[in-house]
């Protein structure tokens, strides 16, 4: 004899809904922050993160920044006409926050399924994507408009799915020489004080120039952070004044 009850509908809908979010709540990070998330939709993104959004706004240029707790680390996801345009995170391997870069970073040979923690790289483990431009939040008039910290950032090219990929680095680490990249921008009249140039896309931000000799400088900085995008205008915004001054008053 069959004693199980039928749930009513209401009770059953509520119940697959809460199967729905616990079943992702363990999403591992990897199948989270991944090139394979960008183009999808904000409501396939939330449900692979198993919860909405713990804060949310929009930037000046129209860009949804929303931030979700992931197993214990916050993860950015940026949204523009309800699709995923970039996602990252910041990594505090102590706390397990902490990704699998096998296939982004160089290190494990080809085919290999060797894992690769994004904390145990530098910048130069990247360098096989492409050319890596350097910015900082403290050079605003250089393309680095959003809060944060001093980043590589690599342009998406067609052999490598147009993936752009931004690098955060450590800066008061015993062996970084951001300092030394600083002096050197400063010795070349780059202090982050012209604002009138105003706006400057990535590709004409004049940092680009010193790429060359930063990276000699910076290849050995280690990675604390890592963002994808499709295209390198979502992790480096065109600069406006609109975006640049609120940053230098509240900053000052």
């Amino acid at each position: 004899m069959n004693r199980c009850k039928p749930l009513a509908g209401g009770a059953l809908v509520a119940t697959t809904l809460l199967l729905g979010f616990t079943a992702q709540a363990d999403t591992s990070l990897d199948e989270v922050v991944n090139p394979s998330m960008l183009g999808k939709t904000l409501k396939y993104a939330e449900f692979k993160i198993g919860s909405p959004a713990m804060r949310e706004f929009t930037d000046d240029l129209g860009i949804r920044r929303n931030f979700y707790e992931v197993n214990g680390c916050t993860v950015a996801v940026s949204v523009s006409n309800s699709n995923v345009v970039s996602v990252g995170m910041s990594l505090e391997p102590t706390k397990g926050c902490d990704l699998d870069v096998n296939g982004i970073a160089e290190g494990a040979k080809p085919g290999s399924k060797a894992t690769i923690l994004a904390s145990k790289t530098t910048f130069k483990d990247y360098a096989w994507r492409g050319p890596l431009h350097f910015t900082d939040p403290q050079l605003p008039s250089c393309n680095a408009c959003l809060e944060g910290g001093f980043n590589a950032n690599i342009d998406g090219v067609g052999a490598l799915g147009m993936v752009s990929v931004q690098l955060e680095g450590a800066t008061y680490t015993p062996d970084s020489r951001y300092q030394d990249w600083r002096s050197l921008l400063r010795n070349n009249g780059i202090d982050g004080t012209d604002s009138d140039a105003l706006p400057i896309t990535s590709s004409t931000c004049p940092l680009r120039r010193f790429d060359h000799q930063a990276y000699q400088l910076l290849k050995n900085t280690k990675v604390i952070g890592i963002s994808f995008s499709r295209t390198s205008e979502v992790l480096q915004p065109q600069c406006s004044g609109k975006t640049v001054w609120p940053l230098i008053h509240r900053g000052g």
